[in-house]
C-alpha cells in the first residue's frame, strides 16, 4: 500500500518500518491515510498536513512532529528530547511526554490524557482535553489558555503552571512549584488548590490586569513560601488560607461560603 502511494506521489518521504503495519516519516505527508502506526525516527522531522493515522504515533528521541489538520486516531508518545506541534489537529487517545523537549497544541482536541513527565514545556492554546493534564518534574513550564478540559489539571514539582480564560470541569492543583502560578479568568467546576509553592501566586487580580475566576468549589491556598494575591473571584464554596509566608493579600471576592484563616476579610 505504501509503495502504491509513493508511486502516485501522495506519500512523500515515508517508508515502511520493520513492522508491516508501521510507517516511518522523515519528511512531508499530505492528506493520506496511514493504516497502522506512524514513527518519526530519531533526530528526524515529520510534517503532516491533513494526514490520518489509524494507529499510534511515536516521536523518537530528538525528533520533531508538526501536524496541521491531522487526525491521529490513537495515542501520541514523545521520547526524550522530542517535540510535537499540533495545529487544528485531533488525537484520539492520550499524549505521553517522557523527558521531551515539549508539546505545543493550538486549537486541537485530545480525547485522552496529557501526561508530561520532566518535559521542558507544555503549551496549550485553545481546543479541548477530554481527560486530565498532569505535569511533573523540575523545570517543566506549563501554560494553557482558552482550553476546555473535562477532567483535572495538576502540576507537581514543576517550574510553574499558568492557566488563563479556560473552562475546567474538574480541579486545578499546583503543588511545590518553583515559580508558582497565575490563575486568571477561568471557570472551574471543582477546587483550585495551591500548596507548597515557592514564588508568585496570582489568583484573580485586577491590579495585575488579571481577570477574576468563577469557582464552584473551594479555593485552597496553603503552606506557600510565596507572595500571593487573591482578588475579584466568585467562589461558591470557601476561601481557605493557612500556613503561608508571607500571608496572602486580596479582597473584593464574592464568597458564598466563608473566607477562612489568613484570608479572613477577603470578601
Amino acid at each position: 500500500m505504501v509503495a502504491a502511494l509513493v508511486a502516485t506521489g501522495l506519500l512523500a518521504a515515508a517508508s515502511p518500518a520493520v513492522a508491516a503495519d508501521d510507517t516511518v516519516c522523515t519528511g512531508a505527508m499530505g492528506p493520506v491515510t496511514v493504516p497502522g502506526n506512524l514513527i518519526v525516527p530519531e533526530g528526524q522531522v515529520c510534517d503532516l498536513a491533513g494526514t490520518r493515522v489509524n494507529g499510534n504515533t511515536k516521536v523518537e528521541e530528538t525528533a520533531e512532529l508538526y501536524a496541521e489538520q491531522a487526525n491521529l486516531r490513537r495515542s501520541l508518545t514523545v521520547d526524550p528530547g522530542g517535540y510535537a506541534d499540533l495545529f487544528e489537529s485531533s488525537v484520539g487517545g492520550s499524549i505521553r511526554l517522557n523527558e521531551s523537549l515539549g508539546l505545543s497544541s493550538e486549537d486541537s482536541s485530545i480525547s485522552g490524557n496529557v501526561d508530561a513527565r520532566s518535559a521542558d514545556f507544555v503549551d496549550i492554546f485553545g481546543g479541548s482535553i477530554d481527560g486530565n493534564l498532569s505535569a511533573t518534574g523540575a523545570g517543566t513550564a506549563a501554560f494553557a489558555e482558552g482550553v476546555d478540559v473535562d477532567g483535572n489539571l495538576a502540576a507537581s514539582g514543576t517550574d510553574y503552571f499558568d492557566l488563563y480564560d479556560s473552562e475546567v470541569n474538574g480541579n486545578f492543583s499546583v503543588r511545590n512549584t518553583q515559580s508558582g502560578s497565575i490563575f486568571c479568568g477561568n471557570t472551574l467546576g471543582g477546587n483550585p488548590e495551591f500548596v507548597g509553592n515557592m514564588t508568585l501566586l496570582t489568583i484573580g487580580s485586577p491590579d495585575q490586569a488579571c481577570d477574576g475566576n468563577r469557582v464552584n468549589g473551594n479555593i485552597i491556598v496553603r503552606n506557600n513560601q510565596a507572595e500571593a494575591e487573591i482578588s475579584d473571584n466568585d467562589v461558591n464554596g470557601n476561601l481557605q488560607c493557612s500556613g503561608n509566608t508571607p500571608p496572602p493579600i486580596g479582597g473584593d471576592n464574592r464568597i458564598n461560603g466563608n473566607a477562612e484563616g489568613q484570608c479572613r476579610g477577603f470578601d
